[in-house]
């Protein structure tokens, strides 16, 4: 029997929270030899195998592989590599899926057009949010007022949970350079993808009630997690822009637009303190993370213009 989706949870030292991954695919609607479950365990130290491996008996399609490159686009990449099903199913080991995860993502599959397509992220608290942390991290993607399963012209799906055709994955490939490598943060591969494929015809779509719950991991309570996020999605601006020019005007007046930005940032932010909602940490906040970001543009700058490294191509 041919399989149509693989399941891929690429995982690092999570093994806690890998767990109620799993077990929500074990508990899904259809049975589990409708679908592939692959763990691609990217050099982990902790228990990650000890539990990977103790779900083998929990479906008819399952397969522990280990990545020893590290870094999240190369496990992404190996799982394509590995899958057995036409499509890959992608989503976060510190996730955890509805039990009609697979029959809502095969019926997206098979009713609409799409060669990508994602759902929507809900944030799951663990304990008690700082009260400043009063926004979603992953917010709803929208294009139109119309609600339900939508075609994206623009936006990009959130890479915790995503479904590919798996042939795109082995043609296209997700930039090694990019993403998560061990604990340290890097962003962008899941985007840098979209708007490579897309820009060659492909379809992307959102299934709105397709949903992956998202344990929020302690650093994401930390304000400064907030800020150092900012500056690394900086950086990965030139992916999609690197005209030169460009690039010699924001080495050239980017510090300008830094500074201007914090002092209309602190001044503009100071008119929303009287608001219930807003507290301090949303004030630092509102000044920092622009300010970051554009200080995290500027430096990729130089890197881009004169070592090529931001600007590579899949490998």
């Amino acid at each position: 029997m041919s399989i149509l989706l693989t399941i891929v949870i690429c995982t690092y030292n999570r093994s806690r929270y890998l767990e109620n991954c799993l077990l929500s695919l074990a508990e899904q609607s259809v049975d589990t030899i409708n679908f592939e479950v692959l763990v691609v365990d990217n050099n982990s130290s902790d228990e990650t195998l000890r539990v990977a491996n103790k779900y083998k008996n929990f479906f008819k399609n399952y397969k522990v592989v280990t990545e020893h490159q590290n870094g999240l686009s190369y496990a992404r990449n190996r799982g394509a590599k590995e899958a057995s099903g036409d499509w890959v199913a992608y989503i976060d080991d510190d996730g955890f899926v509805n039990s009609d995860f697979v029959f809502l993502a095969n019926m997206t599959i098979s009713e609409y057009d799409f060669d990508m397509f994602g759902g929507v992220v809900i944030d799951v608290f663990e304990r008690k949010k700082p009260n400043w942390l009063n926004f979603p991290l992953y917010p709803r993607l929208g294009e139109s007022s119309v609600e339900g399963i939508i075609k994206l012209e623009k936006n990009t799906i959130f890479g915790c949970i995503m479904c590919i055709r798996k042939s795109l994955v082995l043609s296209y490939k997700f930039d090694n350079s990019l993403g998560m490598k061990g604990n340290k943060i890097g962003f962008s591969e899941e985007s840098e993808f979209q708007n490579r494929i897309r820009n060659d015809g492909y379809v992307v779509g959102q299934n709105p009630i397709l949903v992956l719950n998202h344990t929020v991991m302690p650093s994401k309570y930390k304000i400064f997690w907030h800020i150092k996020s900012q500056f690394y999605l900086g950086q990965n601006y030139w992916i999609k822009e690197h005209r030169i020019p460009n690039i010699i005007f924001d080495i050239l007046f980017g510090p300008f637009k830094i500074i201007g930005l914090l002092l209309l940032k602190s001044i503009y932010s100071l008119t929303k303190i009287v608001k219930k909602d807003f507290h301090l940490g949303n004030y630092i906040l509102n000044i920092l993370q622009p300010t970051a970001y554009g200080v995290g543009k500027w430096l990729s700058a130089f890197d881009v213009l004169f070592k090529n490294r931001l600007i590579t191509e899949a490998k």
